[in-house]
């Protein structure tokens, strides 16, 4: 689970400085670059997934460890 914990921090990191670039590329531009959108809004959306995977995971694991630990107390 902490490689998907990791990837996830790698990848918010990755979107902030893409945001970063983005808002210091075109300060005074009328419209922002539409690849730099569309690769911000790819990141935001692969951020969202490995969050629900990550929740997903720590779900997952919590129970399994109740029910060992319901195993061992019987």
């Amino acid at each position: 689970m902490s490689r998907l914990i990791e990837a996830a921090q790698r990848l918010k990191s990755a979107t902030d400085a893409l945001e970063q670039v983005a808002l210091e590329a075109s300060p005074g531009a009328q419209a922002p670059d539409p690849r730099l959108d569309e690769a911000l809004e790819q990141a935001r959306r692969e951020n969202q997934e490995l969050s629900e995977a990550a929740d997903q995971v720590a779900v997952r694991l919590d129970r399994a460890i109740k029910r060992i630990q319901g195993l061992l107390e019987t």
